[in-house]
Formats: C-alpha cells, sequence, structure tokens
C-alpha cells in the first residue's frame, strides 16, 4: 500500500505538548516493541508517569538540547524527537539522537526524515557535527 504524503509541521515542542508527546511514545512503544519488549511491561506503561516524565524535561531547558515536535494537519501531534550532547562519553560522536517516535500510520512518509533534519540542525547550531543513537536489535524497521 502506497502511503501519500501528509501535511506536516516540524517545530520545537512547548510544555503544552506533553501529554500528545507522552500519547506518541506509548503508543508508538506499543506497536514497535511489541513482540521484542514483555507485554506486561507494554501493557503497564502509563500515559501520566510519561506525560510527568516530559513535563520536567521541557521545564529543564536543558542547554543544548532540542525536542521538536511532528504536527499533522488536523490530527495533532503525530510524532516527535529529542537530541543532545553524546551521554556515555564517545570521542567520536558528539551528538546522540535520545529519541524518535512516530505513530505507525505515519512511517514512510518523511516524518523522521524532517525530525531527524531539525534534530542535526540543532544540533550543528551547538557545534555538534557528529551523531549516534541507539537501537534495539531486534527493532528490524529502525
Amino acid at each position: 500500500m502506497e502511503r501519500r504524503p501528509v501535511d506536516i509541521l516540524i517545530r520545537a515542542a512547548k510544555s503544552a505538548d506533553t501529554a500528545s508527546i507522552a500519547r506518541v511514545q506509548i503508543d508508538t512503544w506499543r506497536t514497535a516493541y511489541a513482540g521484542i519488549v514483555p507485554a506486561e511491561h507494554l501493557a503497564g506503561l502509563s500515559y501520566r508517569n510519561c506525560q510527568a516524565w516530559w513535563d520536567d524535561v521541557l521545564a529543564r531547558k536543558r542547554p543544548r538540547s532540542s525536542i521538536y515536535v511532528a504536527e499533522g494537519d488536523g490530527c495533532g501531534v503525530v510524532g516527535f524527537a529529542s537530541a543532545g550532547p553524546e551521554r556515555e562519553g564517545s570521542q567520536t560522536y558528539l551528538g546522540e539522537l535520545y529519541s524518535i517516535y512516530i505513530l505507525e500510520e505515519y512511517h514512510r512518509r518523511g516524518v523522521g526524515r524532517r525530525l531527524v533534519s531539525a534534530i542535526a540542525r540543532s544540533l550543528l547550531i551547538c557545534e555538534m557535527s557528529s551523531m549516534l543513537l541507539w537501537v534495539l536489535k531486534d527493532n528490524q524497521p529502525s
């Protein structure tokens, strides 16, 4: 099935987005990680707890870190990505893509590419010209 392009706005996340970011993260975990992460863990994920975590992240406003959302025309936030300084002490990679989650129905429509481009520009502005990301080994599409 060919997926038609969708009108998407990529913008910096704001505190009013945390409920939507939490929804996207949990819904994406439940589809992308089914069969990889134990079903009990996925079923136990809490929108409220996830939103509280994102409330804290956005309130802290870490320097050199950024969070972008992908907002669909008339359908709200359909994806997001976050990044900042690499956290493990790599001598090769200065930046790290911490997370990127896109609702399954928006896969293969260029949303991820646009989110990563926004993140890469943000890292470059902060003089981080390389980045890494971690992916679960069994998450083959990623």
